[in-house]
């Protein structure tokens, strides 16, 4: 079988050339709020998807437009060829929106573990492409789908102009392996961890309704990915005195095991959490103590930090929390694979100024609870239509 036979086109065709648009042309705008329309009245799509719809507004769209560089002066790459995770189904789209935005066409290989998923989206682009304005958007674009094959993969990066990855490490540093021509350009998302904090005082203070509204926002940042996202926040921290961080833990792990009764727990995912407690227990080089308040949520509490806070691993409603007194004492545990940092009783603005003057190494998003999932153009630090498109001097 040639490597040619080896992949199933879902949708669009596979670009035999591809003349870069500017950023933000109206061509892509009117196909954008077209498919965000269909996103919309369709009744075979879930709410993630939904969400993508309210991202594509068109006031947001100006906004994201003012945030690129010179936008007028700049075309698209080319062609980029985009390998998506599997853990985050609606990340191909957005990978796909954000390089059309950006000026390009795209080959965008499905991962056979949310194949199923994708099937009413792509029916969606697919129906649109049908239009006669938008068929040059169906020339240049295809969904493909493949078995993990470097030969395919490696055909296919000979093709473009950018390649993007997203997976854990080991995947990176393998498919970084596979040539590239040599004037393309890399992207890469590799495998981040993400934190909460929490001002202890903020949830003491807080009304039923106040405490009741920011722990839904919490789970949505966490159970709705089961943790999987790489910006759902798996370690808490209390910032306050410890006798202040203990009652705050108290009054908001009682809250958050109350909403999480909604949670769809399956005997797989118990039993993963399970896994991971013990696990824990026995290799962490830090001694805490465990707390089960429901199967859908164990938390385990640490006196301290350890060096490397991605140790501490917990999907499906498993946390870690520590309490320390200051942001300063916070500052010295992130590395660079910390990507974002929710918090709660606390001014995103205040702390972002406060990472730049300590001159901290990690963190790329700091953002209130609710927002850690919210895909957006700058992502990992990196202005992705800026990078996707080049400037014309």
């Amino acid at each position: 079988m040639s490597r040619i036979e080896k992949y199933t086109l879902l949708a669009g065709c596979i670009p035999q050339v591809v003349h870069p648009r500017r950023p933000f042309a109206p061509l892509i705008l009117q196909f954008i709020q077209d498919f965000r329309q269909a996103l919309l009245t369709a009744a075979t799509v879930s709410a993630e998807w939904k969400a993508l719809a309210f991202l594509l507004r068109p006031s947001h769209l100006k906004k994201i437009e003012e945030e690129v560089s010179r936008p007028t002066s700049r075309l698209g790459r080319g062609l980029i060829f985009q390998i998506p995770p599997a853990n985050m189904p609606t990340v191909f789209m957005y990978g796909f929106l954000f390089s059309l935005l950006s000026g390009n066409g795209n080959i965008i290989r499905i991962s056979a573990r949310i194949a199923e998923e994708t099937k009413p989206i792509l029916a969606l682009l697919t129906a649109l492409w049908q239009q006669p304005d938008y068929t040059p958007l169906q020339q240049e674009n295809a969904f493909v789908f493949y078995e993990k094959d470097d030969a395919v993969t490696a055909y296919f990066s000979s093709l473009c102009n950018c390649r993007i990855l997203w997976g854990n490490d080991r995947t990176i540093r393998h498919l970084r392996q596979i040539p590239l021509p040599p004037q393309a350009l890399e992207l890469i998302f590799p495998d981040r961890y993400s934190l909460a904090l929490i001002r202890a005082s903020c949830v003491i203070e807080a009304t039923e309704a106040e405490l009741k509204t920011a722990a839904y926002q919490f789970y949505n940042d966490t159970y709705e990915a089961d943790q999987n996202g790489c910006s759902s926040p798996r370690t808490v921290i209390w910032l306050g005195d410890p006798h202040t961080a203990q009652q705050a833990a108290c009054r908001w792990w009682a809250q958050v095991a109350h909403i999480s009764e909604k949670y769809p727990l399956t005997a797989a995912k118990t039993m993963l959490k399970y896994t991971q407690m013990w696990e824990a227990a026995l290799s962490l080089p830090i001694r805490g103590s465990i707390h089960k308040y429901t199967n859908r949520l164990y938390v385990y509490s640490l006196p301290t930090l350890p060096r490397d806070i991605s140790i501490l691993n917990g999907t499906c409603g498993y946390f870690y929390e520590t309490a320390l007194p200051r942001t300063a004492d916070i500052w010295p545990y992130i590395s660079p694979k910390i990507q974002t940092l929710t918090v709660l009783g606390l001014s995103p603005k205040t702390i972002r100024n406060e990472l730049i003057q300590q001159r901290v190494s990690g963190i790329d998003r700091i953002v209130p609870f609710g927002q850690a999932l919210i895909m957006d153009t700058v992502w990992d630090g990196i202005n992705i239509i800026d990078t996707l498109s080049r400037y014309l001097r």
